[in-house]
């Protein structure tokens, strides 16, 4: 949040006035052509399937069948999701983003009707999170995991312990083998 603030005051003190009050301090704002429920609910969807998707890329578990380029993946879904909600909503994506210029442009220009909506950047966004960890979860680790682990570690078991052949050799001062033996370990 200090971050968000921080970088909002410095654009105010940086860039020229008349630029900042055009741009409303880069604050997100619902588009008057929609209604906050319908916000909430594009800041919810944008913001769950971005998490889902970082959450699905940084996933350790070496079940996972993920191949390719899980950062060109993470920075794809980044384009998507503001792109689709970035006409109606600003995409915001995460409420410190959208906290930091609204708390300057309140305090610089006294319009407290700014924050009139705020709470769909909150709502929004942490709704699409919560249920993006949830769908993940239940839905994706349950089908990764679906395997019996232990059944999976017998299985590693087993190969480690079958026997392997032993060759031994003596070797003459040449490097060169003389007489040669195997035995089962």
């Amino acid at each position: 949040m200090l971050g968000a603030i921080s970088a909002a005051f410095v654009l105010w003190l940086v860039v020229p006035e008349q630029w900042c009050k055009f741009a409303h301090l880069c604050m997100t704002r619902v588009n008057p052509a929609i209604n906050v429920g319908q916000a909430v609910v594009i800041e919810l969807i944008a913001t769950g399937v971005l998490v889902l998707i970082v959450m699905v890329i940084s996933d350790p578990d070496p079940h996972k069948d993920f191949e390719g380029f899980p950062s060109l993946a993470g920075g794809l879904a980044v384009l998507t999701c503001v792109y689709a909600a970035a006409p109606y909503t600003g995409a915001s994506l995460n409420p410190a983003r959208s906290f930091g210029p609204a708390l300057v442009w309140t305090l610089v220009t006294q319009d407290v009707g700014e924050l009139d909506n705020h709470w769909v950047y909150w709502v929004g966004p942490l709704g699409g999170a919560l249920l993006a960890t949830l769908i993940y979860r239940v839905a994706l680790i349950q089908g990764i995991h679906k395997n019996d682990p232990e059944e999976e570690d017998d299985q590693v078991m087993m190969e480690l312990e079958k026997p392997k052949m032993v060759v031994e050799a003596e070797m003459n001062g040449k490097g060169e083998a003389v007489k040669a033996t195997e035995d089962d370990a």
